[in-house]
């Protein structure tokens, strides 16, 4: 009941003591565009952006501007974004910074506008977004979450009851007061997560309608929920083919921060081709964020068929991931800590790792995939790949990378391994793979070097096994 107090409190049909927007702004809960300018700059924000990430900033909302959309960003917790917005930019502006290194070596800093910075952190904070959905905005049409995996973990988390307050201020302004509307092409909010978690969108979708369920039964007050006599329940709203589209989505741009920001700025690799995909069944996504420019220059890919987002995952999973692990893991074993040294050929270890890795892709990881999702894609994600991996100006820890590779190792290696058993390609392949766990196991679990060599002998007869096991079962299903 407590986690779901503040949801009842926002109805409409209970009393309302928000304070002033601008009296929000003067006690540093929010930060508008412009005080002198309040009411223009508030109604054309038409975006509203749940958390302050380094994944979010660097690559959702630079699409969203492209887009000619308008974002203000809610910091979920804290407001060290809020303050650093405060401190860093006018009252008439304001703007964040956004470092690329070029392959080059040259770094390029972009300052990326946004209409606005608050912190749902704080009561007032959150009464500042909710007072600028009721009372300043007109047009609502993406809601952009990035909250990390912990936020999408559960219905219980902060970002998820916060969201879900934000959705039901959505609705009552679009359904019961009418004061909002959506331009969106099917008339639906579009909520873009950028946590890499699998169906994000179906999984935050699932928390948001718990929670409403929920607050209706400790309500026990359809009328409540369901406003006016004729139009839709929140419940409604929020399902499938209601007045929100929870987009899948997959995020995948290699991101770390400038020195000594604190982690304000990002420090990004150039935009790859598949920054940020997007799964839009239903065309529901404002039209600019489909076109040619936003693929090009911002690498947003929206897919619109079933299973081209699952086919996206899955290779970004076997191909770059896998690699990564087994690159990671294997200098973390050759005292090699960062990976700029894969780019270099006057490092041995890098030379040698990099062999391993090209022999690893084309003798196992294409032969699992191929059958799959086909040569040349699985090829060209491994090419767009290798070529991001060896940046010669942007290396990342070995030993940050393979933070939880145990866990990591098995998601990404296990689909090629079951690939290579299903195709009866065990004995023939390489042990590219088995030494690729056999690493994650000296690390994680410190195996002696002697059993660290055993360790392989033994990976590679189990999935011999594995093999034998799945013929028997397609013979007797047979």
């Amino acid at each position: 009941r407590q986690h779901h107090s503040l949801y009842v409190q926002y109805s409409p049909l209970t009393p309302c003591y928000y304070q002033n927007l601008k009296q929000m702004v003067d006690q540093r809960h929010y930060l508008g565009c412009s005080t002198k300018s309040e009411e223009k700059t508030s109604t054309i924000v038409d975006s509203i952006c749940l958390g302050s990430g380094r994944f979010l900033r660097s690559v959702l909302i630079p699409s969203l501007n492209a887009g000619n959309l308008h974002p203000v960003v809610f910091q979920t917790r804290g407001r060290t974004f809020l303050d650093y917005c405060h401190n860093s930019n006018t009252n008439d502006e304001i703007t964040y910074e956004v470092d690329t290194v070029n392959y080059d070596g040259s770094a390029e800093t972009k300052s990326i506008p946004i209409y606005g910075a608050g912190t749902l952190g704080t009561a007032l904070g959150k009464e500042a977004a909710i007072d600028l959905l009721q009372h300043q905005m007109t047009n609502i049409r993406v809601i952009g979450v990035g909250v990390t995996e912990a936020g999408l973990s559960s219905c219980d988390s902060k970002a998820m009851i916060d969201l879900t307050d934000i959705l039901r201020t959505c609705y009552e302004g679009i359904i019961i007061r009418k004061t909002l509307k959506c331009d969106n092409p099917n008339g639906r909010i579009c909520v873009i997560n950028t946590d890499n978690v699998s169906l994000n969108g179906d999984v935050i979708r699932g928390h948001v309608l718990e929670i409403a369920k929920m607050v209706q039964q400790l309500q026990q007050d359809e009328q409540h929920m369901q406003g006016e006599e004729g139009t839709i329940s929140f419940i409604e709203f929020l399902e499938k083919g209601g007045g929100v589209a929870f987009h899948n989505t997959m995020v995948d741009r290699i991101t770390a921060q400038r020195e000594g920001s604190n982690g304000m700025v990002p420090r990004c690799e150039p935009v790859p081709s598949k920054a940020l995909v997007i799964e839009d069944l239903d065309s529901d996504l404002p039209p600019l964020m489909s076109t040619d420019e936003m693929r090009e220059k911002f690498g947003v890919v929206v897919r619109s068929q079933k299973n081209q987002l699952d086919a996206d995952i899955a290779l970004k999973l076997r191909v770059a991931n896998g690699t990564h692990t087994a690159a990671a893991h294997t200098m973390a074993l050759s005292s090699l800590p960062l990976t700029d040294c894969l780019s270099s050929s006057s490092s041995p270890g890098g030379s040698l790792i990099m062999q391993y890795l090209d022999a690893l892709f084309s003798s196992q990881i294409l032969a699992g995939a191929a059958e799959e999702y086909g040569s040349e894609e699985t090829q060209a994600v491994y090419d767009d790949w290798r070529r991001r991996l060896c940046h010669p100006h942007f290396g990342l820890s070995s030993f940050f990378i393979t933070q939880n590779g145990a866990a990591k190792g098995g998601i990404r290696l296990a689909p090629t391994l079951r690939s290579l058993a299903m195709q009866n390609k065990v004995g023939a392949a390489d042990a590219g793979v088995h030494f690729v766990i056999g690493t994650v196991l000296r690390i994680h679990f410190c195996l002696p070097y002697s059993l660290f060599l055993e360790s392989l002998s033994m990976i590679y007869r189990s999935l011999l096994m594995l093999q034998w096991h799945l013929q028997w079962r397609r013979f007797f299903a047979f």
